[in-house]
């Protein structure tokens, strides 16, 4: 479970050049914990965003008190396109 987290974490703090906090990976962990005892059945395409939505909200909530730095979003596929 550690490894999907931690390569979550490290996508979207490519700039960070420390390693990654124990606090943030912690804080990550428990959220996908949290996450699996609510739902527990997601379907095998949901499945894989969990761990990268969990560091996601891990990094916002703990990005002024460890200093991070902006987190880079993958954004591409969520943008809806542009009507005219």
């Amino acid at each position: 479970m550690n490894r999907s987290i931690e390569q979550s974490l490290t996508s979207l703090l490519p700039r960070l050049t420390i390693d990654l906090p124990s606090d943030l990976i912690t804080l990550a962990s428990s959220l996908v914990a949290q996450s699996r005892n609510i739902a527990s059945n997601l379907k095998p395409d949901e499945e894989i965003g969990r761990a990268y939505v969990c560091a996601h909200i891990a990094c916002e909530r703990l990005k002024s008190t460890l200093n991070l730095p902006r987190s880079e979003e993958h954004t591409s596929e969520l943008q809806s396109p542009v009507l005219s």
